[in-house]
């Protein structure tokens, strides 16, 4: 299961070592979880990206697609 992780994880570097990719919001260039994180019973399904608990920021279409969730805690972690 690792070795499948990191090679998610290392397609994912590799393809965003793009020069044209852009990142999809100006709250900040931290990621606190990726995609397909392995979690209990389950995988990350998103990624998580650090807003320092405000809200407000802009998001950017970064291909054609849709947003599911967008949400904040004030704690930061957990069922947010």
């Amino acid at each position: 299961m690792k070795s499948l992780s990191y090679s998610i994880y290392f397609i994912f570097l590799c393809l965003s070592m793009n020069q044209d990719y852009l990142w999809p919001t100006n709250a900040s260039n931290v990621v606190t979880a990726f995609f397909a994180e392995e979690r209990p019973r389950r995988y990350h399904a998103g990624i998580d990206i650090r807003t320092y608990g405000k809200n407000g920021f802009e998001v950017y279409a970064i291909e054609t697609g849709y947003i599911e969730k967008i949400k904040t805690n004030y704690k930061g972690y957990g069922n947010t």
